[in-house]
């Protein structure tokens, strides 16, 4: 029997999305000299590219950075949970909100069902990043 090839999801490859590297940067080590590129191939701002941002732009160790980054990202999940809005100055606000549970009929069988009451986040772009979208669209567009 033949062995099954390995599937990828689709847009995805098996290399490292970060280019740049970290020139010989290990942890625990200051990273003034790293020349990171803080960009990916798909397009997204990673925790590790944060956390290598962090440790270059205040001089800190990369472990340092980590942990200062996971202790922000830590802060605000609990202010989620806790049902607290998040305000982001510049970028927008995260705001939990509750759903309540809805009924409707499965398309196969035409049964009654019902979807439980659940808790999800909303994003509330702020003005001045909607702007600058604005002015980005409109620069590539026209």
């Amino acid at each position: 029997m033949a062995k099954a090839a390995t599937a990828t999801r689709p847009g995805r490859s098996r290399e490292c999305t970060k280019q740049g590297s970290r020139s010989g940067n290990t942890r625990g080590k200051p990273s003034g000299g790293s020349s990171v590129t803080y960009s990916s191939k798909n397009g997204k701002l990673t925790r590790s590219l944060m956390e290598a941002f962090l440790a270059k732009s205040f001089g800190i160790t990369d472990t340092a950075a980590q942990s200062i980054w996971r202790a922000i990202l830590d802060r605000i999940r609990k202010a989620l949970v806790k049902g607290q809005p998040v305000a982001l100055t510049n970028v927008g606000t995260l705001q939990p909100f509750k759903k309540q549970a809805t009924q409707y009929r499965h398309p196969g069988c035409g049964e009654l069902r019902t979807t439980p009451a659940r808790k999800h986040i909303r994003f509330v772009i702020s003005p001045s990043l909607k702007a600058a979208l604005r002015l980005k669209r409109r620069a590539v567009s026209g």
